[in-house]
């Protein structure tokens, strides 16, 4: 977002600074001297922006949905059913985020997917 933000006081980006500042306090990985990945990161350019975040947000609610998975038991008969019969067997017919809701219980979180990516025990939220 802070690529894409206009600014009155700095209309002029410079990717490659902003991407070597911002790098290691997102990612905590240092970013190799001389490379530019903003310029050849061609998904947030090209058009496909908006689909790349709406993708990668997918991994969030499949981190959730696993993470019940992962307390009631991965090879649960039981859970297993009711993933088939709530998610599956309704396909396109209900509303994606409606079948998450029924098989979560609960409005879905995004702490699973933060925790697989390891920030939340970094104690970044």
């Amino acid at each position: 977002q802070t690529l894409h933000a206009k600014r009155k006081d700095d209309p002029q980006v410079d990717t490659y600074a902003l991407w070597h500042r911002l790098r290691p306090e997102v990612t905590r990985i240092q970013t190799t001297p001389g490379s530019n990945p903003a310029a050849t990161f061609g998904h947030l350019t090209g058009g496909y922006d908006a689909q790349y975040y709406g993708y990668l947000y997918s991994e969030v609610f499949s981190a959730d949905m696993y993470s019940r998975f992962k307390a009631e038991g991965i090879l649960s008969p039981a859970l297993g059913k009711e993933y088939r019969e709530v998610v599956l067997s309704k396909g396109g017919s209900v509303d994606s985020i409606d079948s998450l809701r029924a098989f979560l219980h609960r409005e879905p979180k995004q702490d699973a997917f933060l925790h697989h990516l390891r920030v939340l025990a970094l104690g970044v939220q």
